[in-house]
């Protein structure tokens, strides 16, 4: 969760960037960042109702969590890859979507089997992760990029967010076959 808030985090700095070099007017990006985001909630929701349960059926909330978590890497790779602005604005949106259809349902049923004050900590614990993620890459955002460029410096987080992505779909392997033999 430190991860995904991390990731989301540099791809929401990016998207700014972006959006605000596209609609300079305040007017017209006020306009569009309304627009935007109604409509990629409005994708999401769709996606929640008629693909996450087709997800999970077939790779079940571990590799559903995983798939949500890769989309957040492939994202990251093609913003920074992309020279073009409109993509850049455009893909966090498919990231946004893609947590909403896989990584949060998917660990809601990893986590309901446990008991109540197992899963509140889990909870806790999870929450607490995701704002440290947050308020790492903005602690960090400014002095790294302005020390090795801005390019530079999301190309190695993006690096060490896949590596660390694998080590947690090992660890996450490991804890869904614990879970479904303990079920």
């Amino acid at each position: 969760f430190f991860l995904g808030s991390f990731g989301r985090s540099l791809a929401n700095f990016q998207y700014a960037h972006a959006a605000t070099a596209l609609f300079p007017d305040e007017t017209a990006l006020a306009a569009f960042m309304g627009y935007f985001q109604a409509g990629v909630l409005s994708v999401a929701m769709a996606a929640q109702f008629f693909l996450t349960s087709r997800l999970l059926a077939r790779f079940k909330a571990g590799g559903t969590l995983s798939a949500g978590l890769c989309l957040q890497v492939a994202v990251a790779l093609l913003v920074f890859a992309w020279p073009d602005p409109l993509p850049i604005v455009v893909l966090p949106g498919l990231c946004l979507i893609g947590y909403h259809a896989t990584v949060r349902p998917a660990f809601a049923l990893l986590l309901a089997p446990l008991e109540a004050a197992t899963r509140d900590r889990i909870s806790i614990l999870a929450t607490l992760a995701a704002s440290a993620g947050w308020l790492t890459s903005s602690l960090l955002l400014n002095p790294l990029q302005q020390a090795v460029g801005l390019r530079t410096y999301f190309l190695f987080l993006t690096l060490v967010f896949a590596a660390v992505l694998f080590v947690a779909r090992r660890l996450d392997g490991d804890y869904e076959s614990a879970l479904t033999a303990s079920v």
